[in-house]
C-alpha cells in the first residue's frame, strides 16, 4: 500500500504520542465497557453511575462559566439536547450491544 500511494507519515512527535495514547485508551475502554456490560452491577445502571461521577468531576472545571446561561431556556434546552444525543443515546446503545456481543467482535 505504501508503494502504491506514496503515503508519507509526517507530523509532530507529540501528535503521534496522542494518537497512540488514543488507541491505547480506546482499547482499554472496549475491555472495561465490555466487562461492565456483562456484569450484574454494570450495564445501564453502571453507565448512569459513571455519567454522574463524570458530571461531578467536570462540574468544578466548567460550572462557573455555565452559571450566566442557566437562566436562558433555549441554551439550557440545547445543552440537554446535546448531552442526550451525544452521550446518553450512543453509550446506552453501546452497552446494550456489548452485553450481547463478544469482546472480539
Amino acid at each position: 500500500m505504501y508503494v502504491l500511494t506514496e503515503v508519507r507519515l509526517e507530523g509532530e512527535p507529540l501528535g503521534f504520542a496522542f494518537a497512540f495514547a488514543n488507541a491505547a485508551l480506546f482499547a482499554l475502554y472496549v475491555v472495561v465497557a465490555h466487562k461492565a456490560a456483562r456484569s450484574d452491577a454494570g450495564g445501564i445502571d453502571g453507565l448512569a453511575m459513571a455519567m454522574v461521577a463524570a458530571a461531578v468531576f467536570v462540574l468544578p472545571l466548567g460550572g462557573v462559566q455555565a452559571v450566566p446561561v442557566l437562566g436562558d431556556p433555549v441554551v439550557l434546552a440545547a445543552g440537554i439536547g446535546v448531552g442526550v444525543t451525544s452521550s446518553v443515546i450512543p453509550y446506552v446503545c453501546d452497552q446494550l450491544a456489548m452485553a450481547r456481543l463478544s469482546r472480539a467482535t
